[in-house]
């Protein structure tokens, strides 16, 4: 089926509905008549304002500034492309053009959906970190990333971007979508763990902190910020297990198993305790750990409990 021509240029076809004109015109005369009031809520806005941007910077030969607002329209049509079930396709084609142009982030954003597309969701991962890197304000590819981060149940990357996304949009839509996701995230934890929003970022950091401590065998310190985060929330099970471990470090067993029973009267199966409460059972504190794996918990996705 053919499609529109764009009723300004009358060459190109018309892929994009403009509310300055309340009717379907092509990319570059999007970009060429954009209204900042009247186009403030168009998705395709930023875009334009992005690789406008990017060909005042870059200032290269080789680079976007050579290359018209007609890329938009290319990486638009390897998406319906994918969109129509030709998802391999349209990623060779979008490939291809990131061969020539490996500094766009539309390009590594067309090709993170193809992916998407395929549920590949770790590829799909890595090109929009690309994006993302190129473009630190793509507010498509925050909010893409962020719904990958929630199916992964990695609550804190979501809401980092989520609040990225309602921090750049220029889209009134996307930033809405973000802030009634993020509103809804604050309504679960405080029913769940009566905390807000930024107390279990900063919560989520501390954790973060023991961890780091852990990795560096710095037992003590390790203990020290996890015992902060059960101050905040008592029952988190993964700072449980992980003082445990820490405590089987240090070679105070009695402690260790203190915590491990801890946890697992929060989730019996908690596999990290059960298998660290095995191994600390054996011995008398003071005595050496014998060589042999050591479980880690994470925070968050560690229970089976939901």
């Amino acid at each position: 089926m053919a499609k529109r021509k764009c009723p300004l240029c009358k060459t190109r076809k018309a892929s994009r509905q403009c509310s300055k004109y309340d009717t379907f015109i092509c990319s570059v005369c999007c970009a060429e008549n954009r209204d900042e009031k009247l186009c403030s809520s168009c998705t395709y806005f930023k875009a334009a304002q992005n690789y406008s941007s990017g060909k005042i910077a870059q200032k290269k030969e080789d680079s976007i500034a050579s290359v018209d607002l007609e890329l938009i329209d290319v990486v638009d049509d390897y998406l319906e492309l994918a969109e129509s079930g030709k998802v391999t396709q349209a990623r060779i084609g979008l490939e291809k053009l990131n061969d020539r142009y490996p500094n766009e982030a539309l390009i590594h954003f067309g090709i993170a959906v193809t992916y998407s597309f395929q549920e590949n969701h770790q590829k799909a991962k890595s090109y929009l970190l690309k994006a993302i890197e190129i473009d630190p304000l793509y507010a498509e590819a925050h909010f893409n990333l962020a719904l990958l981060y929630q199916l992964e149940l990695n609550l804190y990357g979501a809401i980092i971007h989520f609040r990225k996304v309602y921090e750049v949009s220029e889209s009134i839509e996307l930033a809405e979508k973000a802030e009634d996701i993020l509103t809804n995230y604050e309504d679960i934890l405080i029913k769940k763990d009566g905390m807000d929003l930024n107390s279990y970022m900063k919560n989520q950091e501390t954790f973060f902190l023991g961890f780091t401590e852990m990795e560096q065998n710095n037992w003590k310190k390790a203990i020290e910020a996890f015992q902060k985060v059960l101050e905040v929330k008592p029952n988190h099970l993964s700072s449980m297990g992980n003082i445990g471990l820490c405590y089987g470090q240090l070679t105070e067993y009695s402690k260790a198993i203190t915590y491990l029973d801890m946890a697992l009267e929060i989730d019996h199966e908690y596999e990290p305790a059960i298998s660290n409460k095995a191994i600390f059972s054996t011995l008398l504190d003071g005595e050496p750990l014998p060589k042999g794996k050591i479980r880690v918990g994470y925070y968050g996705n560690t229970s089976h409990k939901k």
